[in-house]
């Protein structure tokens, strides 16, 4: 086997560094490219959890008539089974 050139050696070095710099970038970038569902289904669930907790607490200490929860969850979205 020979032994490579002052070119080859410099290519292949460029390459192997590039390969790691847009390995390293997709890396940290791919969850926000594509989210977890799994995260969004926890999510959701402690919301779901949030507000029955909230809830609850209205219910039997007599703060809320109102069935729907006392407080809401900070959040851009808004909940679709609540009606404001």
């Amino acid at each position: 086997m020979r032994p490579l050139t002052l070119a080859q050696k410099d290519r292949l070095t460029s390459r192997l560094f590039m390969v790691c710099a847009v390995g390293s970038i997709l890396t940290v970038a791919a969850p926000t490219l594509f989210p977890c569902p799994v995260m969004e289904q926890q999510k959701e669930r402690d919301r779901e959890d949030y507000y029955a907790i909230a809830h609850h607490e209205a219910y039997f200490t007599g703060q809320q008539k109102d069935p729907r929860p006392a407080v809401r969850l900070p959040s851009t979205e808004k909940p679709t089974h609540l009606v404001p």
